[in-house]
Order: C-alpha cells, then structure tokens, then sequence
C-alpha cells in the first residue's frame, strides 16, 4: 500500500458539529428539523473513516496492538460518560419517580457496558419510545459503535495480513451484506434494524471503505471531483435533516442519502483541502462545536429528558430556555472538566498502571451503581415461586399481626403505600399480588395457578387482614359471578377484607408525554372503558357488608363532571401508564387504606 499519512482535518470536526447540531435541534423539536437524527448516520461515516485510517497506519507501521486498540477506546469514552450517567442518575432520584429511577440505573449499566442498543430494540420503535424516562436513550449510537470496534480491527488485521487489495474486498463485501440487510429487514423487523450492528454497521464500513481508498493515495481520483463531490454531499445532507422524517422508513435505503451524502463531503476534502463549501466547516464556531461534539452529545439528552419529565405541565416555550442553558453549561463543564483531561492523561504514553486501574476500577463502580439502583427501585410485587413460598414479607418486624395483599398489577400499584400503612399501624404485610398473572377464576380459566397458591399461602398465614385489587372486569371477562365469587371466597380467609375497584384509565391525551407535548384539561375517560368501569365497579360496591370494605378508586380520581384527575396538589403526575397508578397516585389512597385497616384490625382483636 502507499500510506497516505494522517494529518487533522478540521474540516470533519466542522462535519462533526453539523452532525451533533442537527441531532440538537430535532431533540429539541422534531418539527423544526424532520431529519436531524440522521445526523447519527453522519457520525457513524466520520467513526468508520478514521478509525480505518488509524489502523492501516498501526499495521503499515507494526505498531498495532490490540490490548492497547481496545484500553483507548475505554479510555476515550468512560470517563466522560460515566460521569454524564452519574449526574444524570442524582438528578433523577430528585426528578423521577422510583419505577423511572430503577429504570434509569439498568439503562445506566446497559450504556457503560455498551448494550444500549440492545436493550432497547427489546423495548421497541425508536419514534415511539417514551423519551422523557429515557435519560439515555441516545447512548445506543455509542454502544452501536462500540460493538463495531470490538470486532472491526480483528477482520481489518486478516484482511491486512492477506494484501491490499484483500481489504478492500473484505470491506466491500462487509458492507454490501449489511446494507442489503439494512435495506431488507425494516419492513419485517424495522425496531431491529435500527439499532442492531449487522443492519447498520454498512455505514461505518462506508466510511471505512472511504479511509482505505484514501490511505492509499485515491488511485485514479482526479481533483476536479472535488467540486461535484461537495455540491452532491451539501445538497444529500441538507435533503437528509431537512426532508428525511419518521414517517420514511428510516433507516432502510433512506440512509443511503446520508451516508452517502458524508463519503461525498469526506472525499471532497481529502481530493482538495481548500475546497470552498469546506472554508466555513473548517474553522471557527463550527470546528469549536466539532471539538465540543462528544461533551454535547452526551449531555443534551439528559438535560431534554430530565426537564420535560420534571416541567411535564408547563409550556415548552418556559422549558427551552432552561434545557439551552443547562446544556451549554453541561457541555463546558464536562468537556473542560472531565472529557479532554481525562483524554489527556489516560491516552499520554506514561500512563502508569495505576490510572489504567483506576479506569478499570470507574468502569466497575459505574456498574455496580447502576445495577443497585436498579435493585432497590424494582417493580413492586412478588414472584409465584414467591407466593408458593409464602409470599414477599415486607416490615417483618410488626407485631400487630398480618395484612396480605392479593391480586394483579393493580394491586402491585398500592405495595409501596400498604407498606408505609402497615409500618405505622405495626403490621406485617405479605404480598401474593403477581403482575401479568390470573388471579381469579373464571369460565376459561376455573383453577388459575396465582389464585390456587395465594389461596395455600392466605390459609398457612391466617391474616388479620386482606386487601383484595385486581382488574376485575378484565380477569372476570366482564361476567359479574367470577367476581363476586372471588370476594366471598376471600372473605372466608381473613375477619376482614378490603377491596378497591378499578382503576380509571387514563386516555392518550392524558399521558405525561402528551401533556408535554401540549395536552391541556379536562382529560375523560374514553367512553368505552368509562362505562366498562362503572358496570364492574358496581359489582364490587355491591360486596360492602360489614365484614368487607370497597375503596372506591373512580370516586377520588374522577370529578363529578366526569373530569380526570392526572396530577396530586403537588403538581406530581401520578399515573404510572394509562392503566396503573404511580406512587404518587397510590399515595391518593393512603389515607383510606390506614382507616380501612385500622377498622379491620380492630374487628379481628389485632
């Protein structure tokens, strides 16, 4: 090969600042740039280009190696972002609720280990994820790439080894498989092919592809290419943030006009330095913002998520002077503070085995962090083994005997609340409530497992209480004698039962997102699911006797002008999704469930 030799490009910090700007923007408000995610597919070329022409430099010079390929790449990247993803992490347990705060620790964990993007392409479509619990919903980028770099100079090394035109071939080869993997797959598996490597590592394989050609000296490029090149590359980027938007199938082979778009511009300035559309990218603000890149990619979203979530109620034109603010401080504090030292001193080649170690050591903390919080803000409820095994025993130390709580979901909503209630009135609390499970029978279904155990385990307990919650009307199949039946049957078990009705579903404009987005009161009930409710709410009432006690859950969250209450009086949302209270919404209740068992306590002489 004849090595071209890397010299720094100001040119691509300016591409850089075009690319994280545009991802800004369409952060900040999708409707004023459609396409500015895809400025991540210009990322992805930029990463492809020069990683490939740092490598062919280590091969051509013997001084590639391999340990050290992957500590700079963790070197690069940790520091700055563990420490985005620990800022992050306290200011959410002072913004988000704890279900949203556990789900912040795991999306923490999959981030620092590279998995994000794997997470989510199991949690669904990029377009219609809920972003304001997703602190770091845009770290799938990095551990896309990060995936890429694991395996990338491995392939490139044989490739090598062969000669060069062997590279060439494999990168071509490589890239063509995966764009027509990423072209085939959106229609069938579209959540898949947005995040997985294999349908989109073809865009840094361009890039790539487009380093290799320029290492060895753009054989047969004429520098009269250069002019057509950028006016092809200005016009393919532009159509791409201003045209390109959810609705285009993206990535497929809409990403070939981005991707594409960036050889065209890389390749322009490599042909001619000078080239003039390159002046104004390659000095200035926009090489400033190039070098800022990483530090505000990073921080951006965070700071969008965490005060959408928090000023959810509030008008957008009030949250986007505080989001700008707050993210060109966190782009300067953490680029000056944490990224370029750290870079600096980790990268220098005295780098002693400490500081390694102690990047090591960051890596592991960072982890071990996230995966606590996790832990500590699971979702509420217990397991079957768990309810086989007696149940999940919470305030072990009360002494004024045991409430158990049966049921669903909708009672895994009120676990948090009970437990406050029983601590006060000295009480144990046993939960059998298992989410996503039958827990009473009915015609399809007479002897459900959930319903048979918590059954074994309410009769070896022998409590002084039962609180009963589940969706009847759903588990009954909107039959009244399931219903009913299950109530008396639970009646048997304990001196006193409590039972809530269901709880009001909240409609699509009802939702945090929405209201972000503009949704103002009064929210009502869709009337389908209104009139489902009042049918199998009037089951239930119908159970109170003197022995069994109904929380009415419609009558405290729904007004008499049929209006639905979405947020408590300290301005807190408080449904978790549109069919679950969060804790502050089963915070509503407390109240009703402390009188309702002290009543119920009190009957049975505990």
């Amino acid at each position: 090969m004849s090595r071209s030799a890397i010299s720094y490009e100001p040119s691509l910090d300016g591409l850089r600042a075009v690319a994280v700007l545009a991802v800004l923007v369409y952060h900040l408000d999708p409707r004023w740039l459609p396409g500015g995610f895809t400025g991540v597919d210009v990322f992805f070329v930029i990463s492809g280009y020069l990683i490939t022409r740092i490598l062919l430099e280590q091969f051509d010079q013997g001084s590639f190696r391999l340990g050290s390929f992957y500590y700079r790449r963790v070197a690069r990247i940790v520091p700055a972002l563990a420490f985005v993803g620990f800022a992050t992490l306290l200011a959410a347990r002072f913004v988000y609720d704890s279900k949203h705060r556990g789900a912040a620790g795991l999306a923490f964990v999959t981030s620092i280990t590279s998995l994000m993007n794997v997470k989510l392409c199991l949690q669904g479509n990029y377009f219609e994820t809920s972003r304001l619990s997703q602190p770091f919903l845009h770290c799938w980028s990095l551990s896309l790439e990060e995936q890429f770099y694991v395996l990338y100079p491995l392939v490139l090394r044989q490739a090598w080894r062969r000669s060069a035109r062997a590279v060439g071939v494999v990168l071509a080869a490589a890239c063509g498989a995966s764009l027509v993997a990423g072209i085939a797959a959106p229609p069938r598996l579209p959540t898949p092919a947005f995040y997985l490597l294999p349908f989109r590592a073809w865009e840094l394989l361009a890039g790539g592809l487009l380093g290799a050609w320029v290492w060895r000296g753009m054989p047969w490029a004429r520098p009269g290419w250069a002019r057509g090149l950028r006016w092809t590359g200005t016009a393919g980027l532009a159509g791409s943030i201003t045209v390109i938007d959810e609705s285009t199938g993206f990535p497929g082979w809409v990403a070939l006009v981005p991707v594409v778009a960036t050889v065209a511009l890389i390749a322009a300035t490599a042909l001619d330095r000078d080239a003039g559309t390159w002046h104004w990218l390659g000095r200035g603000p926009m090489v400033l913002v190039g070098k800022l890149s990483y530090s505000l990619y990073l921080t951006h979203w965070p700071v969008c998520s965490l005060v959408d979530y928090a000023g959810f109620a509030s008008d957008e034109s009030s949250r986007l002077p505080v989001k700008l603010v707050l993210i060109v401080i966190a782009t300067l504090v953490l680029h000056a503070v944490v990224e370029a030292p750290a870079r600096s001193r980790l990268l220098d080649a005295r780098t002693t085995r400490s500081e390694a170690t102690m990047l090591v050591l960051s890596l592991l903390i960072a982890i071990a962090v996230g995966l606590t919080l996790r832990t500590r803000h699971a979702p509420p409820g217990a397991s079957l083994a768990a309810v086989a095994s007696g149940g999940l025993v919470l305030n072990r130390s009360g002494t004024r005997g045991t409430v158990a709580l049966v049921g669903d979901s909708l009672a895994n909503q009120y676990v948090g609340t009970l437990e406050r209630v029983c601590t006060r009135l000295g009480c144990r609390l046993v939960v059998l409530s298992v989410s996503g499970r039958q827990p009473i029978p009915n015609r399809s279904d007479p002897s459900p497992e959930l319903w048979e155990r918590s059954l074994a385990a309410l009769r070896e307990q022998r409590p002084g209480a039962i609180v009963f919650s589940c969706f009847w009307g759903l588990r009954g199949r909107m039959e009244r004698e399931p219903v009913t039946s299950a109530i008396a049957t639970m009646g048997t078990l304990a001196p006193a039962l409590v039972v809530t009705t269901d709880t009001p579903f909240a409609p699509g404009t009802a939702t945090r997102e929405a209201i972000c987005a503009g949704s103002r009161p009064p929210y009502h009930e869709e009337p389908a699911a209104r009139q489902r409710r009042a049918r199998v709410d009037g089951w239930v009432l119908a159970e109170r006797s003197a022995t069994v006690e109904v929380i009415d859950v419609g009558s405290m969250v729904v007004g008499p002008d049929g209006a639905l209450r979405v947020v408590d009086d300290a301005g807190r949302y408080i449904y978790d999704d549109r069919g679950h209270f969060n804790e502050h919404g089963a915070a509503l209740f407390e109240g009703e469930f402390e009188a309702a068992l002290r009543r119920a306590l009190g009957r049975s002489g505990e």
